[in-house]
C-alpha cells in the first residue's frame, strides 16, 4: 500500500513551549549541534564546546565538555554514562569523553575516559558513534569511510582494544548495535551503502553487505517492535528497512528526509518542505519542515504537520519532544488510548478502532464493547451479514438476548441461525438457544442441517430433548422417532 492510501489521523497534540523558553534563552551565542537523552534527562552540546544537562523540570546544568566543540553524543538509556565525541583543538583527532553525570564535582560530571578516535595515520572527523548498552563494545565512523570498534569497559581506557572494520572512502552517516540472546549485530550506514557486521565474537567479525545505496546522516534508526526489529533508511522516495538476512518491506514515503527517529511503535520522519508553516502562515517562501509520524504496524499517519526547521527529536521522560531552528522546544503528546477511540468511533471507523486497540493490549470487556457498536453501526446501515460477523466475537461476554431480539424478524432467519450455530459452536448455548436454532432448521426447510446437529453430536446433551423432539415432529417425523428411541422417549 503507498503511503498516500495510508489512513491519516491526529493522535497527537502539539504543545508549544514546554520548557517556558528556558533552552532558547541558553543558546542566544551558540548552536546546538548535538541532542541525546537517557537516564530521565536531555543532553545538549553547543557549538563552544559546552554540555548541558536538562532534568525533567527544565532545570539545566552546564559545563563546558571540549575547548571547541561538542560533535557527537550518546546517552545510554539506562545508564548514568555520558559517551561524546568532540575537538579540544584543532586539526587533530577527536576526542572521546565518557562522564558520570551521577558523580559530579562543583557541578561539572566526573569524566572517567579520554581517548582519541583515530582511524588511521592523520586527523579524521568522526561522523557516527554508537555504544552498546552491555558498555563493552563501542563504535564510531568517520567521515572518510572508516569504522572504528572499540572492546573491553567503555569507562576505562586501559584494557580497550580498537579495529578498523571498514576503511571505504564513503562517508559513515548511522550506526545501531542490535542484540539477541546469542548475538551483538552492527548496522552501518554511509552515503552509498547499508551494510551488518556480526561482532560477537573478538577478531572474527563479519560482514555483510545489505544495499548499495545509502543514506544521508541522522537518515537511520533501528526500530524495535515486539513483533519484529528493522533498521530503517531513508531516501528520497522511500523508507528501506533491513535485517541481517538483507532487505525488507519499504515504504513509499517521498520527499527529502532530514531527520529519521523511533519512539515506542512509532517511527518519526522530519523531511523538507515549502508548505507554510504553523508559525508563519502568509509566507509561502520560507522552507520548513514536515514532522510526520508513521503507525508502521497498522499503516495509518497518526500526525502530520508543517514547522519551523527541526534541530532534533529528543525521546525521554516516555515522552515526545522537537527542538525547532529557533531553539523552541514542543512536546507531541501522544492521546490516550479512549481518547483515540472516541474520535474513531464519531466517524464511525469500529475497524480502525479494534486494529488500534488490539495493538495496544486492549482488555477483553473493552474489545467487546467495540465488536458491539460496531455491531450495532452495521446493522443500522442494513449490513445484516456484517453485522452477525461483529456480534459472534462477543459471545461470552454479551448478553446473547441482545443480538437475537434484532434478528427474530423472519427475513433474518438465515442470520439468527448462522450466530445460534457459532454460540454452540463456541460452547455457550443454553436448552432455549438449541430450541430456537432447531426451530430455524425447521422454518428453513433444511432437514439435513436438523440432522446433523441431532444425531451426529460428539458432545454432551444441551438441549431439550422433549421440546427437540415436537419440533423434529413437524419438519422430520424420522429424526423425531430416532431421537426418541435414542433417548428412550417411546
Amino acid at each position: 500500500m503507498a503511503f498516500l492510501e495510508w489512513r491519516k489521523f491526529n493522535f497527537f497534540d502539539l504543545k508549544p513551549n514546554i520548557d517556558k523558553g528556558r533552552i532558547s534563552e541558553l543558546f542566544k551565542d551558540s548552536d546546538v549541534v548535538v541532542a541525546t537523552c537517557g537516564n530521565n534527562e536531555i543532553v545538549l552540546g553547543d557549538s563552544l564546546g559546552q554540555i548541558h544537562l536538562i532534568s525533567r523540570t527544565w532545570e539545566v546544568t552546564t559545563f563546558r565538555g571540549y575547548e571547541l566543540r561538542v560533535t557527537l553524543a550518546q546517552h545510554l538509556r539506562n545508564s548514568t554514562l555520558l559517551i561524546t565525541i568532540g575537538e579540544d583543538e584543532a586539526g587533530v583527532n577527536p576526542i572521546i569523553k565518557v562522564w558520570n553525570t551521577n558523580r559530579n564535582k562543583h557541578g561539572v560530571p566526573h569524566c572517567c575516559r579520554i581517548s582519541r578516535a583515530i582511524p588511521g595515520n592523520k586527523p579524521v572527523a568522526a561522523t557516527a558513534l554508537c555504544v552498546h548498552e552491555g558498555l563493552q563494545v563501542m563504535a564510531v565512523g568517520f567521515v572518510d569511510g572508516s569504522l572504528v570498534l572499540y572492546r573491553g569497559d567503555v569507562t576505562r581506557d586501559r584494557g580497550s582494544k580498537q579495529k578498523l572494520l571498514r576503511d571505504v572512502s564513503s562517508t559513515v552517516t548511522g550506526l545501531a548495535f542490535k542484540s539477541t540472546t546469542s548475538t551483538i549485530l552492527l548496522f552501518v550506514g554511509t552515503e552509498s551503502s547499508v551494510c551488518v557486521f556480526n561482532v560477537t565474537h573478538k577478531d572474527r567479525e563479519q560482514k555483510c553487505n545489505l544495499d548499495t545505496i545509502g543514506c544521508g546522516k541522522k537518515c537511520s534508526v533501528l526500530a524495535e517492535s515486539i513483533q519484529e526489529s528493522h533498521f530503517m533508511v531513508a531516501r528520497n522516495d522511500a523508507i528501506y528497512c533491513y535485517t541481517s538476512d538483507g532487505r525488507g518491506p519499504c515504504f513509499a514515503v517521498e520527499g527529502e528526509k532530514v531527520m529519521l527517529e523511533w519512539f515506542r511503535s512509532y517511527l518519526i520522519i522530519i523531511s523538507t518542505t515549502n508548505r507554510p508553516t504553523m508559525q508563519n502562515l502568509s509566507n509561502n517562501l520560507i522552507q520548513g519542515h514536515c514532522v510526520t509520524i508513521l503507525d508502521i504496524q497498522n499503516k495509518f499517519v497518526v500526525f502530520s504537520s508543517t514547522m519551523e526547521k527541526i534541530k532534533a527529536v529528543l525521546i525521554e521522560w516516555g515522552g515526545l519532544y522537537l527542538l525547532d531552528g529557533n531553539n523552541n522546544a514542543y512536546h507531541l503528546d501522544e492521546k490516550d488510548l479512549q481518547s483515540k477511540l472516541m474520535l474513531l468511533f464519531k466517524k464511525n471507523l469500529y475497524d480502525v478502532a479494534i486494529r488500534i486497540a488490539k495493538s495496544q493490549q486492549y482488555d477483553a470487556d473493552g474489545l467487546v464493547d467495540i465488536f458491539r457498536q460496531y455491531g450495532d453501526h452495521l446493522y443500522a446501515k442494513s449490513d445484516y451479514w456484517g453485522a452477525i460477523e461483529q456480534y459472534a466475537k462477543t459471545i461470552g461476554r454479551l448478553e446473547p438476548s441482545y443480538v437475537i431480539r434484532k434478528f427474530l424478524d423472519s427475513q433474518h432467519i438465515e442470520k439468527l441461525t448462522s450466530y445460534l450455530q457459532t454460540i454452540h459452536k463456541q460452547g455457550q448455548a443454553t436448552e432455549d438457544h438449541t430450541t430456537l436454532l432447531l426451530n430455524c432448521y425447521t422454518k428453513l426447510n433444511k432437514p439435513e442441517n436438523l440432522k446433523e446437529f441431532i444425531l451426529l453430536k460428539d458432545r454432551d446433551l444441551d438441549f431439550d430433548v422433549d421440546i427437540a423432539i415436537k419440533v423434529c415432529r413437524q419438519a422430520s417425523p424420522h429424526e423425531a422417532l430416532t431421537l426418541a428411541k435414542r433417548h428412550k422417549k417411546t
